[in-house]
């Protein structure tokens, strides 16, 4: 008897997305704290270098080798990951993961410092009396 498959087949990963993923994962915090105004500090795959990232809606760019032939590298990769996996803080301007946020929602906070919807780290949330 012969069995046929309907699998399809298996596709090789893109290497930089992998290595954007592995930095991503193992550098997190460090490349969350250091976001200033779009621009991200993002270490290389072996720690040997740390690049500059501009990542915003506006522009995107690298000061590695990669991107300066053209390349979208794997830094301005990270960069994204840790953009879409976090938020920024109403009161510190820090980048936090979305899971550590408080929203401040209706009768949970005084509405004079904050607005319905702004999100908090918790030591924002806890100076401003932010119910969490």
């Amino acid at each position: 008897m012969t069995s046929t498959s309907l699998a399809q087949p298996r596709t090789v990963p893109n290497t930089r997305e992998l290595r954007a993923l592995t930095v991503a994962e193992g550098h997190f915090e460090e490349i969350a704290i250091s976001h200033r105004g779009g621009t991200y500090s993002v270490p290389s795959l072996h720690g040997e270098h740390t690049y500059t990232v501009t990542y915003t809606a506006r522009e995107e760019s690298c000061c590695c080798r990669d991107w300066q032939f053209g390349h979208t590298c794997y830094h301005v990769l990270a960069a994204a990951v840790i953009r879409a996996k976090t938020s920024i803080c109403a009161g510190c301007g820090r980048r936090f993961r979305h899971r550590e946020l408080v929203e401040c929602v209706e009768g949970n906070h005084d509405d004079l410092t904050y607005f319905d919807g702004d999100l908090l780290c918790p030591t924002c949330a806890d100076n401003a009396g932010v119910e969490h």
